[in-house]
């Protein structure tokens, strides 16, 4: 194609650019037909010695979980490298290979260059060590020590990235928009249970999986780390993963290593934002961040929870969202430096923080790209769900709103259940300032909801839930 040029866009991404809409995946590059073919004769990965890995990258979701199973079908070990832009990477190690391919001595037969634990496609390397050991150290300089994360993450970084010790196979996937609500949770945790430590379930659910999210809290304290996505509309994602016990419980290093931004970072960006950390307790109602404030913090929730209310000039609140535990608060700020965008209060006692001064975040962006990737993430995920709140508030009548409010607080039974923190200790005015629409509207609202069997009010709190019938109505 006359289109596609060398350059400093991949070949992948020009295809993707010229084909908009299609799922593109970059994939086997790295193996030659004479390695498959021995892949294949011996039986895999087991018949081997080592891994034969299939390295792949791409930035649809569904594109590389097909091209995983296709190539688990094929008897490699699908190592996923996340996005397009990685396809550079991998584009240069398949001409790596095949240069050192055509170097190897004659009669090396053996698929693959192996280096601690792992193997890369590349025949007729094994036999010649000069060759072998100039593609170990093209590998180790491009994809660190070892090649990929089972999050998905991306292969660029340095010497200095710690990675898994071994190749790490797909993720689990589970999809739960078929099943009833109260259906899902078990199922859920039945398969988070037989994961192994280190292993990920990603699971696809069509509403905010909020109650999910308290129920592991409560049955699994410090033992997963939740990263979570909207992916679009009723779309929702999550990557469930079962942390390995490394430091002890309770540490502030253990914490640091469940939270998002930080649980794909190299160990010696945690190290040094641990050094550089403060904790503060917070009762219930206490101003952890005034709003309009400078504040040179990037502030992480290690127990209990939180919320960002804007007031303005007129006296009214709006409330923007909600930090839950090993979620941030002030990464807007911390990113363009500015003065806070919204007052933080705490919404539970005790709330406990962690205060990572911003500079020392920012140094570590600029020499970790997975630090700046996930602070990059969640500020695009809060950017999207401020854009849905917005719309819901000019769009939806108000009883609409109201229940939309309460919705994230629904637990999953069926009929009226207990509703979950902390909307069983939230006023009438807290749930207005969620809705964003006036106390006494929300009073009218709720005694409508109540009247339709949706909620159940107990000494003026909404006590409990019907999640279907206050789905209904939500237009």
């Amino acid at each position: 194609m006359k289109e596609l040029r060398c350059g400093s866009a991949s070949i992948a991404e020009q295809v993707a650019r010229a084909c908009p809409g299609v799922a593109v995946v970059k994939a086997l590059n790295v193996i030659t037909s004479a390695a498959l073919r021995h892949v294949l004769k011996q039986g895999g990965a087991e018949g081997l010695k080592g891994y034969t890995s299939g390295y792949y990258c791409g930035d649809d979701v569904e594109g590389r979980r097909i091209a995983a199973a296709l190539m688990d079908e094929a008897h490699l070990d699908p190592t996923d490298c996340g996005a397009l832009t990685n396809a550079t990477l991998l584009e240069a190690l398949g001409l790596v290979a095949r240069h050192l391919e055509g170097q190897a001595p004659s009669g090396s037969t053996l698929p693959s260059a192996s280096f601690e634990g792992t193997a890369i496609a590349a025949p007729s390397i094994i036999g010649c060590r000069r060759q072998e050991q100039t593609f170990n150290a093209y590998v180790r300089s491009h994809l660190g020590r070892n090649h990929c994360r089972e999050s998905g993450g991306g292969v660029g970084g340095r010497e200095a990235t710690r990675m898994s010790s071994k190749p790490v196979r797909c993720a689990a996937r589970l999809d739960v928009r078929a099943l009833p609500t109260w259906e899902r949770h078990p199922r859920i945790r039945s398969a988070f249970d037989a994961l192994d430590e280190g292993a990920a379930l990603t699971i696809e659910t069509d509403h905010e999986p909020l109650p999910l999210r308290l129920e592991f809290e409560r049955l699994y304290p410090e033992g997963f780390v939740w990263r979570q996505r909207q992916l679009g509309i009723a779309r929702w994602e999550v990557e469930l993963r079962r942390v390995p016990r490394v430091e002890p419980l309770g540490s502030l290093a253990a914490f640091l290593r469940r939270c998002p931004l930080l649980c794909d970072a190299p160990e010696a960006a945690r190290v040094a934002l641990e050094k550089g950390a403060t904790e503060k307790v917070f009762d219930e109602g206490a101003v952890v961040v005034e709003q309009d404030a400078r504040w040179p913090y990037l502030g992480l929730l290690r127990a209990g929870t939180l919320a960002a209310i804007m007031g303005s000039s007129t006296g009214r609140e709006q409330s923007l969202y909600d930090v839950f535990p090993c979620g941030t608060f002030g990464d807007i700020e911390t990113l363009d430096g500015g003065r806070s965008v919204a007052q933080i209060v705490a919404t539970s006692a005790p709330a406990r923080v962690v205060l990572l001064p911003a500079g020392i975040v920012v140094s570590m962006m600029a020499e970790y790209v997975d630090v700046a990737r996930s602070l990059a993430a969640i500020v695009a995920q809060r950017t999207r769900a401020l854009a849905e709140r917005l719309t819901d508030r000019t769009t939806q009548p108000a009883i609409a709103r109201v229940a939309l409010a309460i919705l994230p607080y629904a637990p999953p039974d069926a009929g009226l259940s207990p509703s979950l923190e902390p909307l069983r200790r939230m006023t009438q005015a807290q749930v207005a300032n969620v809705a964003g629409t006036a106390k006494e509207v929300t009073s009218r609202a709720i005694a409508e909801l109540e009247a339709a069997g949706a909620v159940e009010r107990a000494k003026g709190r909404i006590a409990r839930v019907d999640r279907r019938k206050l789905q209904d109505f939500v237009s």
